[in-house]
């Protein structure tokens, strides 16, 4: 859907909330009308025909005008209450509908580059024409776009199954042995890649192993494209949280940046940001928070490195 026709919806769907009310507004006032013009005619009655004290008949009036009109007020803020909250319950789905079709727009740009790139590496195989001294390179191109769909098929997949988990009902990991794991999966799988391990915080978090995975794998697969050669992974304890850091010395990105790297409209937008895909940052951000924890990103500056911190909730010490 493009953005004009995003745009006449949102006004619409305003527009009918509008309508709602006042038509809910209109009904409740003629039934304020009307009830106190009967209420009117049955006072005139009480004393011209039954013969009641005017005074008695007054009184009992105001009582039931009194109650007319806080019936009509409660009866318009339920209706009103109710009317606004389908239309924001409405706003909040068009709002996820819009974020996935944007994600599985992403998604499918992300999978065309590398999957592009392995089918004309197979097809000049297979018709010879690549020297048998650049095979090896070539190769190893073709296995780290196969990385490339694999870390993102990852990224789907968790994310999709830790939302329907509660964050208080994941498991318990201790920090330092989750970070260890994957640090040495990751130098074991990536020969010749240098991940140097900072200082590493024993303590237990709530976290999802495979979520926790999928982000540092995301994280490390974007300081490798462009943090340079030197790679940092640490862990502190900051509260009731504790944070697990990856910082490299490469490009970096102004510090008003840092948000925009998380931000699905970045890719391919041409605004010079450049530390990251866009997507995998994008996706980490939303595992860290669907765990109950976050990501951010910080760096002093262009040509002065990164760091991305992923903050999980600590969780406490059993007292004996």
């Amino acid at each position: 859907m493009s953005q004009r026709s995003n745009r006449v919806v949102q006004w619409l769907d305003l527009a009918l909330l509008l309508g709602a009310l006042t038509i809910i507004g209109v009904l409740v006032s003629w039934w304020g009308v009307f009830s106190r013009r009967l209420i009117d005619e049955n006072h005139a009655l009480e004393t011209k025909v039954a013969g009641i004290d005017p005074e008695q008949a007054l009184a009992r009036a105001n009582r039931l005008r009194i109650m007319i009109v806080g019936e009509s007020a409660v009866l318009a803020t339920m209706l009103a209450a109710l009317v606004l909250g389908l239309w924001l319950v409405g706003r909040e789905r068009q709002r996820r509908n819009q974020q996935m079709a944007r994600l599985l727009q992403f998604t499918g740009h992300e999978f065309k580059t590398p999957v592009a790139g392995i089918r004309a590496l197979l097809e000049a195989m297979r018709a010879g024409r690549i020297p048998a001294d650049s095979q090896p390179r070539l190769l190893a191109h073709g296995l780290e776009a196969c990385d490339s769909l694999e870390h993102l098929t990852d990224s789907m997949l968790v994310l999709q199954r830790s939302r329907a988990v509660d964050p208080k009902a994941l498991g318990h990991e201790d920090a330092m042995s989750l970070v260890l794991s994957i640090v040495d999966h990751r130098r074991a799988a990536h020969v010749g890649e240098e991940v140097k391990l900072g200082e590493l915080e024993s303590c237990l978090v709530r976290a999802d192993r495979d979520a926790v995975r999928v982000v540092l794998e995301n994280l490390l697969d974007n300081a490798r494209k462009y943090g340079g050669a030197k790679t940092t992974v640490s862990s502190a304890l900051e509260g009731s949280r504790v944070r697990i850091s990856v910082a490299d010395a490469g490009r970096g990105f102004p510090p008003q940046d840092a948000e925009r790297l998380f931000e699905l409209s970045r890719a391919g937008s041409g605004d010079g940001v450049t530390h990251g895909s866009g997507l995998g940052l994008h996706l980490s951000r939303q595992l860290a928070r669907q765990m109950g924890g976050d990501l951010v990103a910080e760096s002093e500056g262009p040509g002065r490195g990164a760091a991305f911190h992923l903050w999980l909730e600590r969780v406490p010490e059993a007292r004996s």
